[in-house]
């Protein structure tokens, strides 16, 4: 079955007001409805950048010269109002705080329904089911800042999910969360995946999140240098993972192994990969010393 592109990005380039180089330089991008996007790369490399003019901040809010076209399920965002795009798109950035707009969750999550004036029972229907699909029943009725910083980041997640959007775009949102609340904001991407919504994801952790993206998105001084899917990717290009400092320990491991030993057997992705390929060895079903 054909997909739909969900974003296209048309040679564009991007420098803020007042800026002497562009932070982004002629980008070529397409992302298909229903993938699951990581975006990665060193700081100043242009996610962020990136990230904004996808959701249309860029050019409507932030100043700059914007030149090239970005579509949004087939809306240009120079043509297109917030007001407009806020209805495909919901954005969670790193600072959950600022995104908490009523004293409890469920307040929280009903505010962007609200202000589109639907009937009570409509919005109650979208707060029930963003509660749901995000683990948040039972914190329905606490105060949104008394939460931990996970779930806080959950509460973000489920206000852009109540407004039913077809694209949920994240810039970091588990840049300030400890390991258990970055993998309560992971496995909540991992269900809405499962569900059909096109995830865009800027995100340092790359181990933690690649096992469920479907494409890897690498980028460097505004620029993409690598886009492909992260298992075609670690057997042809790791040495350019390494140089940009992109964590996959398992996947490290038996990349040097498969160097030493010049062996043809595909590098895993995860734990349970690497363990599945050391019980083929061990069983013979794999030729470790087959050159490549």
């Amino acid at each position: 079955m054909m997909h739909k592109n969900a974003i296209i990005v048309n040679n564009l380039t991007f420098t803020y007001a007042g800026a002497k180089n562009p932070s982004l330089k002629e980008i070529n991008l397409e992302i298909k409805e229903g993938e699951f996007v990581l975006i990665t790369g060193p700081t100043g490399a242009g996610k962020s950048t990136l990230i904004k003019c996808s959701t249309g901040l860029i050019p409507n809010v932030i100043e700059g010269e914007m030149k090239g076209e970005v579509w949004v399920r087939g809306l240009s965002t120079k043509e297109h109002t917030m007001y407009e795009l806020a209805r495909i798109i919901g954005a969670v950035f790193d600072d959950p705080d600022s995104q908490l707009f009523g004293a409890t969750v469920e307040d929280t999550v009903a505010f962007g329904p609200e202000n589109l004036n639907l009937s009570v029972d409509e919005i109650n229907e979208r707060v029930g089911w963003a509660l749901k699909v995000t683990r948040l029943e039972e914190l329905r009725h606490k105060p949104a800042f008394d939460l931990s910083g996970g779930q806080k980041q959950a509460v973000v997640i489920a206000s852009a999910l109540a407004m039913r959007p077809e694209i949920l775009i994240l810039d970091e949102p588990t840049s300030q969360l400890d390991p258990i609340g970055t993998q309560m904001v992971f496995s909540s991407l991992a269900d809405l995946h499962k569900m059909g919504i096109t995830i865009i994801l800027v995100e340092q952790k790359v181990e933690r999140i690649a096992p469920i993206a479907d494409r890897l998105i690498l980028m460097d001084e505004g620029r993409i240098i690598l886009d492909g899917d992260l298992r075609n990717i670690i057997q042809s290009s790791f040495d350019l993972l390494k140089k940009y400092d992109v964590k996959l320990s398992i996947s490290e491991i038996f990349y040097e192994i498969r160097k030493k030993l010049r062996a043809a057997f595909k590098i895993p992705l995860t734990v349970d990969e690497g363990a599945s390929l050391i019980k083929d060895l061990i069983e013979g079903g794999t030729n470790w010393e087959e050159p490549l």
